[in-house]
């Protein structure tokens, strides 16, 4: 065969191709550099907001809640320290002759009423804050103290701790919260605290046994403005409310209850005493009931008669008889 026989190999349909096209990848590769460019750019403006956000938490937060946290901190480690120190004692009853109770009524105070076994670590002491329920004790000595149940429950917003979170926070929903958060609890809770701070006097009850009507009840009472100590003593409630029912004209006067023993009784009990020791005497009542006629000398007056007991009539300040007596009438 010659060289003029040889001749390329050719497509019958030239038109078409017979094998697959190339893939754009030009196009795939410059798609997908834009995306990864796209995504990067917000997660780099989200980093960059985030980071303003928290920047703006941290000054806000050190601006105006870190020198009222500075104040609130070392408030609370001195009550504490007056509490542990004084919390297992017996106290003598004292109180400074300069002290005036009823110079104390328009003052501002704080109060906390503790149980004896809460005393031994700040971190019980704080719980036991935290649970502190009402009574009439401060009420019965005529003060009107801001409770330290307020401060603790307020404290983990003025600790180091509290800008932990913004830390640990990795989005800006969680940072928002956060911020809501500190303009919220800087409009409400920097007053509470600040009152408490400037407080006039540091009242304290420490309570032994299960409760304050058949256990001891130990009373301090501090300045705070010369820190201080005014007044100590323990005491033992021993009052009880006694109701009374009197008869006018023809009705008859039925009979009394018995006396019942309420707390607001044993904390006013408690209070009486505390005044007492401040100088102030306790005012007690006797009454003696009238004898009844014998029921001959009634029946030869042909009537009725009614006597009323000649008792005195009890104030808010004074304690109540333990006994209970029922008028006598004679027919």
């Amino acid at each position: 065969m010659s060289e003029e026989d040889l001749k390329p190999a050719t497509y019958e349909e030239p038109e078409q191709r017979a094998f697959k096209p190339p893939s754009p990848w030009k196009w795939i590769v410059a798609v997908t550099v834009a995306l990864a460019g796209i995504i990067g750019y917000y997660q780099w403006r989200e980093r960059s907001k985030e980071q303003a956000l928290r920047d703006e938490i941290v000054q806000t937060y050190g601006a105006e809640v870190e020198p009222v946290a500075q104040r609130v901190r070392a408030f609370r480690d001195k009550l504490e320290t007056w509490v542990t120190q004084v919390a297992h004692d017996v106290p003598d009853s004292w109180a400074d002759e300069r002290l005036d109770l009823s110079g104390l009524h328009g003052a501002s105070g704080v109060y906390l009423r503790i149980h004896e076994d809460s005393v031994d670590d700040p971190g019980t002491l704080a719980d036991a804050g935290r649970s502190m329920g009402p009574d009439a004790i401060a009420r019965c000595l005529g003060l009107s103290p801001l409770s330290l149940r307020g401060l603790y429950e307020r404290a983990t917003f003025v600790e180091s701790q509290w800008l932990e979170r913004v830390n640990a926070a990795d989005d800006n929903l969680r940072l928002r919260v956060i911020k809501d958060e500190l303009d919220r609890r800087t409009s409400r809770d920097l007053p509470v605290l600040m009152d408490m701070v400037q407080s006039d006097y540091f009242l304290l009850a420490v309570q032994h046994g299960s409760d304050r009507r058949e256990h001891p009840v130990d009373v301090y009472l501090w300045d705070l403005r010369r820190d201080a100590l005014l007044l100590k003593t323990r005491t033992q409630a021993r009052g009880a409310l006694i109701p009374v029912r009197v008869g006018i004209g023809d009705t008859p006067y039925g009979t009394a209850p018995p006396p019942q023993l309420r707390a607001g009784v044993t904390d006013c009990s408690i209070a009486s005493q505390v005044r007492e020791v401040a100088g102030s005497r306790s005012p007690e009542i006797e009454s003696d009931m009238p004898v009844a006629p014998p029921p001959e000398e009634a029946s030869e007056e042909g009537d009725t008669e009614t006597l009323a007991p000649d008792t005195e009539t009890p104030t808010a300040d004074t304690e109540t008889p333990t006994t209970d007596s029922e008028a006598p009438s004679a027919e």
